[in-house]
């Protein structure tokens, strides 16, 4: 499981792990968007983790860093560009794997998916923000339910223009929309904490 802190900076520990690994991929995409990471830790005894990354939807991710910190070894970090996940191993001959390691990340990208880093909201938009409302609701995702369905019924004579899907939750899901049958999926991973709130708003213009 993999823990955030947003704008908890001055609270954190005074002394930072020593071993450092950071890992720096670039591409020949233009892109203008950067994308700052809440600082994300690994829990002490656990060995691995994976942190959600979001700058996928196109995957013209111009530039990726992340920088991880642990005690007992610098750890192993692995991610591609236009990976939907970054994968951490910490290094421990004993086993022990003490205190937390410190995960900070950041990509240069075009995006439609951001993460708002002071309340763990994740935003997914889809097609071109025009229209008219034609469906918004609300739900609640419990505990251990990993995987949510819902449909956008469209009325007669519209095409769907515009999804947008707001989850917040302590642990970002992966969210994907389906146009053909105007379906909103939004998928937890078995590690993370599913408990979450999600807004779900659909545009439409009259069919021509």
């Amino acid at each position: 499981m993999l823990f955030c802190s947003f704008g908890l900076d001055a609270k954190l520990k005074i002394y930072s792990p020593p071993h450092c690994t950071q890992v720096t991929k670039d591409s020949d995409y233009i892109s203008r968007y950067k994308m700052d990471y809440p600082v994300a830790y690994i829990h002490p005894g656990q060995k691995e983790a994976f942190q959600k990354l979001f700058c996928i939807n196109p995957a013209a991710v111009h530039k990726g860093v992340a920088v991880v910190c642990d005690w007992a070894a610098p750890p192993q970090v692995q991610f591609t560009m236009g990976d939907e996940y970054m994968h951490v191993v910490r290094q421990d001959p004993a086993g022990q794997y003490p205190g937390n390691a410190v995960i900070k990340t950041y990509q240069i990208c075009n995006h439609t998916t951001h993460l708002d880093r002071q309340s763990g909201i994740v935003v997914t938009e889809t097609g071109t923000n025009q229209g008219e409302v034609i469906h918004s609701s609300d739900g609640i995702i419990l505990p251990f339910a990993y995987e949510t369905k819902k449909y956008i019924p469209v009325p007669p004579r519209m095409g769907l223009s515009y999804v947008r899907v707001i989850v917040n939750s302590l642990s970002p899901p992966k969210v994907d929309f389906d146009s053909s049958l105007n379906k909103v999926t939004i998928r937890f991973s078995l590690t993370q904490i599913t408990l979450s709130t999600y807004t779900i708003v659909g545009k439409a213009v009259q069919a021509p």
